[in-house]
């Protein structure tokens, strides 16, 4: 699993180490060193891989992932970001976790489940 080395602080970006072992380009850097690539990159990470913590984290029975990023490193945005994304993910998670006791493991027949009357 990628592993969050070193979180953030307000001038620079975590150290993170992915499972390629290669470090993205904005991994550790001053906020001065960042390039526009860096920042699209740092956006992209703290959507796409919160996500994805926020929903292993849930389904795997793991303690919550601290967020790395720092809450004034680039005005909080990173930070605001990864919170949201990870959350959507722990949603998701739940939702398809509570989805699969009512209709994902079990043919409706296996337990006798009938869906609930709406009232018109």
């Amino acid at each position: 699993m990628a592993t969050i080395v070193l979180n953030g602080g307000p001038d620079n970006a975590p150290v993170y180490i992915p499972d390629s072992g290669h470090p993205p380009s904005w991994s550790g850097k001053s906020i001065y060193e960042l390039t526009r690539r860096d920042l699209e990159a740092i956006a992209n990470f703290s959507m796409d891989v919160a996500y994805e913590l926020g929903k292993d984290d849930f389904l795997e029975d793991r303690p919550e992932t601290p967020n790395p990023f720092h809450q004034r490193f680039l005005m909080g945005v990173p930070r605001s970001t990864f919170d949201t994304f990870y959350r959507r993910g722990q949603t998701l998670a739940i939702g398809s976790y509570s989805a699969s006791l009512d209709f994902g493991l079990f043919g409706e027949g296996a337990h006798g489940h009938q869906p609930a009357a709406v009232p018109v």
